[in-house]
């Protein structure tokens, strides 16, 4: 038979290491060190397109994971916005912008207008803005 003919693709435990890691974000010279995989039989590897699939499998479960874990501290997240919100402090609007952006990443806010100074000269309020219409109690609809 004539003509080049690609090889079956065949798993085994240092290929799945292999895409775990590169996956994770690790290097071809870490990987090549740490666990004894030649750089040129990565570079075989990565060419294989199962072989790029299972790295893309691996990443999409490492996001679902992280998505997880931000959906368990979306709650703690929200307390720590109203908590900041109601006795916050200069000093607090990193802890704010960080509980605020994990409740971005879990899709439990939407676009957020600062009003500063509530009515009679009350406290800042945060008013949340879905459709772009204000949502606050005092607007006129």
């Amino acid at each position: 038979m004539s003509g080049s003919r690609r090889s079956v693709w065949k798993w085994n435990a240092k290929k799945e290491l292999a895409a775990l890691l590169l996956s994770e974000g690790k290097t071809w010279l870490v990987i090549e060190k740490e666990h004894g995989i030649p750089h040129s039989t990565l570079g075989d590897w990565v060419k294989c397109p199962e072989f790029q699939v299972r790295i893309d499998e691996h990443i999409e479960a490492i996001i679902a994971e992280a998505r997880r874990i931000l959906r368990m501290n979306a709650r703690d997240a929200a307390k720590q916005i109203g908590n900041l919100i109601t006795f916050g402090h200069a000093q607090h609007s990193v802890k704010l912008a960080a509980a605020k952006d994990v409740l971005d990443r879990v899709g439990l806010s939407g676009p957020v207008k600062n009003e500063h100074g509530g009515p009679n000269g009350g406290p800042l309020r945060i008013l949340w803005i879905e459709d772009g219409s204000d949502t606050s109690d005092d607007t006129e609809r």
